[in-house]
């Protein structure tokens, strides 16, 4: 009993050694750990502050570099859009009120480019409407599904023009115009096309000529004049028989068969002349139907309607005979 009395101090104090020397093992691991621990937390903290930097500098780079794409892309654009209007049947117009001058598209009328001709653009309709021809569009009147190629009926357009004019076409497609011979050739180029000749007087009676396998021939053959045949009509024909296969004449371009002198200067207008002619519907246009009447025409200087003593009136033989200018003039063509 004394015995075991005195061995509870000692287990005691060996109950102490023991934790002691637990205690003085596993402080330096401890220690040991949090130092790690520290160390890591600052090394993690350094680098987290490099990406930061890293990703500020990209950003900014990246910010820099589209500033620069962006002014590069519009100062080409805005070069392109000032070297033409029409860009494939769009406008193209340079906004120069911005900083940036930035370039806008703006699609005023879009042009079908199957739209060569008015039989090919539905509803027909009667009006002016956009076709596309030598790669560009163009204005020309539709009488239904009939594209006009010349009309005169105002006097307000001067047909006394030379071979250019004739070539690439003058005059407005609400009034008077002529669609010009390069147009008319590509439109006429294939397929059978038919001409018909609407015709007025001044006392507003009218007539009409119509001729199958109507075409313009191409630049090299002066546009000369191919025709089929005549079909019908209260006109006559002051085409077929006289003008067929002739090429295109005007005041400076002498294409005619006669030789004493220019058709087209004699009787003032651009036409497929012989010698000369039993048609000129491009001729001088006189206002009224009494010889002694003045002219208000841009391109006449003498008498109007029937203008027997001069002979460079508007004329279609067959119908109201030489020297009698006509009110109104419609050539018009469609495939067939």
């Amino acid at each position: 009993m004394a015995d075991n009395a005195a061995s509870i101090p000692r287990l005691m104090v060996f109950i102490s050694l023991v934790a002691c020397a637990v205690l003085m093992h596993e402080w330096p691991v401890a220690a040991t750990s949090a130092s790690v621990n520290t160390t890591q937390s600052s090394e993690v903290a350094a680098l987290k502050a490099k990406v930061e930097a890293l990703e500020s500098s990209l950003e900014s780079m990246g910010s820099t570099l589209l500033q620069n794409l962006q002014e590069e892309l519009n100062a080409t654009l805005k070069d392109m859009a000032s070297q033409a209007c029409v860009c494939a049947g769009y406008c193209c117009q340079v906004d120069n009120t911005t900083s940036d001058a930035a370039v806008t598209v703006t699609t005023t009328t879009e042009v079908d480019r199957n739209h060569t001709h008015c039989q090919k653009i539905r509803p027909w309709t009667q009006g002016v409407k956009q076709i596309w021809s030598q790669s560009k569009a163009r204005e020309v009147y539709c009488d239904g599904q009939w594209t006009v190629i010349q009309r005169r009926m105002s006097g307000q357009v001067d047909f006394y023009r030379d071979w250019s004019d004739y070539v690439n076409g003058f005059g407005n497609a609400s009034d008077e115009y002529w669609l010009g011979l390069a147009a008319v050739r590509q439109i006429t180029a294939s397929g059978r096309w038919q001409l018909r000749v609407d015709l007025e007087n001044w006392k507003n009676q009218t007539a009409k000529a119509i001729y199958n396998g109507f075409k313009v021939l191409s630049k090299s053959q002066q546009y000369a004049l191919k025709l089929r045949k005549f079909i019908s009509g209260s006109a006559g024909d002051s085409l077929f028989a006289t003008h067929l296969e002739m090429k295109f004449s005007t005041k400076d371009r002498d294409n005619d068969r006669f030789g004493a002198g220019s058709c087209a200067q004699m009787y003032r207008g651009g036409w497929w002349f012989n010698e000369c002619f039993l048609s000129n519907l491009n001729g001088v246009y006189y206002y009224n139907s009494s010889s002694n009447s003045s002219s208000n025409s841009s391109n006449s200087s003498s008498n109007s309607g029937s203008s027997s003593s001069l002979m460079d009136g508007v004329s279609w033989k067959t119908w109201m005979g030489f020297g009698y200018s006509l009110k109104k003039t419609v050539m018009k063509i469609r495939p067939l």
